[in-house]
């Protein structure tokens, strides 16, 4: 009984854990459970918890301040990361791209640098683009029904009004 309380409780994915408990070798994910796909929402996050949480640093500190205690202030966003970038989307502002090599600390975004229309950069944005919204729509997160002009073309006619 205390393994199917683990197996319910557990923040990782579904099917690691199985595999893991029978002895067999397991994916770092399989990105089918409720888990990979963003459905498992643990009842309660406690103090103890906080340590996994991501924290702001840096000069976006007082930011996650202001988000926390008075949201209607901040702006909304999305972000992507992979090993090599940081891409953020801010639906009223410009958005953001770090290199996490070269720029650790994520304190220059290239979009504010004069490597934005550089090809490279154009094809990274498209890409996490692509990602972010492939995310939102497998996720189901809500997003506004008219077009953003810095978004491409969604596939498949989710917007055809025909």
């Amino acid at each position: 009984l205390d393994d199917v309380v683990r197996y319910a409780n557990a923040l990782g994915c579904r099917r690691q854990h199985l595999l893991a408990y029978f002895g067999e070798p397991a994916p770092a994910r399989c990105g089918r459970c409720d888990v990979c796909l963003g459905r498992h929402r643990p009842e309660v996050i406690t103090p103890a918890d906080e340590p996994l949480l991501e924290v702001a640093g840096w000069i976006y500190r007082h930011k996650s301040e202001i988000q926390h205690d008075l949201p209607h202030l901040v702006g909304k966003a999305e972000c992507v990361r992979t090993p090599e970038w940081t891409y953020v989307y801010r639906h009223e502002e410009g958005d953001e791209l770090y290199d996490r090599s070269a720029d650790p600390a994520e304190t220059t975004s290239l979009l504010a640098t004069d490597r934005a229309g550089g090809d490279d950069v154009v094809a990274v944005v498209a890409e996490l683009r692509a990602r972010l919204l492939a995310w939102m729509v497998e996720t189901s997160d809500a997003f506004p029904w008219e077009a953003d002009p810095r978004f491409p073309e969604i596939a498949h006619g989710w917007r055809d009004p025909n």
